[in-house]
């Protein structure tokens, strides 16, 4: 009997007090306060308060418009669900982002650069299911500035 995870995206959101050089440490030496955690059915935040991408290929929103406005300059995010494999085979994935990630499928660690940078950066790779079923995904992103934005696609 294969067991079906409840639908969304669990996301976490955390702000880091401005003074935290997020450019020089990594995610673990961070100190963040949790602000909100919340049940995506999905994500497209293209139409955001400060009016840049956040996106995963997905849909709708609901809790993005109520974050609190400081939160947008300094914050690291944490996305975590499930992909869902209906056919066994080789999947082309897509990762581009502006400032740090990190991307584990399957429990294994497949894209990850944790930085400040002053553009958008994409990273390409395939991954085999031989199975089909669900698949757990994490992104753990941050933001060093006012300018930000991810996009998975697959």
């Amino acid at each position: 009997i294969e067991v079906q995870p409840l639908p969304g995206v669990i996301v976490d959101y955390f702000a880091v007090r401005p003074e935290v050089d997020l450019c020089r440490v990594e995610e673990e030496e961070i100190e963040k306060t949790h602000v909100v955690s919340t049940v995506e059915n999905d994500i497209n935040h293209s139409s955001n308060p400060r009016s840049v991408f956040l996106a995963f290929s997905l849909h709708r929103y609901s809790v993005w418009g109520s974050l609190p406005f400081f939160l947008f300059s300094h914050f690291v995010v944490h996305y975590t669900s499930f992909i869902h494999i209906t056919t066994p085979g080789r999947y082309n994935f897509v990762v581009s982002y502006r400032d740090g990630i990190t991307l584990s499928i399957n429990n294994t660690v497949v894209a990850q650069d944790w930085r400040c940078q002053d553009h958008f950066n994409s990273q390409y790779f395939f991954l085999t299911f031989n199975d089909t079923g669900f698949v757990p995904f994490v992104f753990h992103y941050f933001s060093s500035g006012d300018a930000f934005g991810i996009q998975l696609s697959m």
